[in-house]
């Protein structure tokens, strides 16, 4: 399947546009993805792997709805890291 991203709006203003990869923060963000839909998960960390950095990516580990995460690396840059499992 194909995944078309669009940040910001809802999950069924994004749907609805004809896309299906949406940019999130929360886990209950992900939870009430309609099936179908993907997240890109916006973790705003930089500092490499801290213990805030693995509290924020705990919860979202192993939930199929998660296709990645996005990370700062510094002002105004980001990277997509790609959910484990996926290479």
């Amino acid at each position: 399947m194909a995944l078309h991203f669009a940040a910001g709006g809802s999950a069924t203003e994004v749907a609805s546009a004809g896309f299906n990869l949406v940019d999130v923060q929360y886990i209950d963000q992900v939870n009430e993805l309609p099936d179908g839909m993907k997240a890109m998960v916006w973790l705003n960390e930089g500092e490499g792997v801290t213990q805030s950095f693995i509290d924020k990516v705990t919860p979202f580990l192993g939930n199929p709805k998660v296709y990645g995460f996005f990370s700062r690396r510094r002002a105004g840059s980001h990277r997509q890291i790609p959910h484990p499992g996926r290479r």
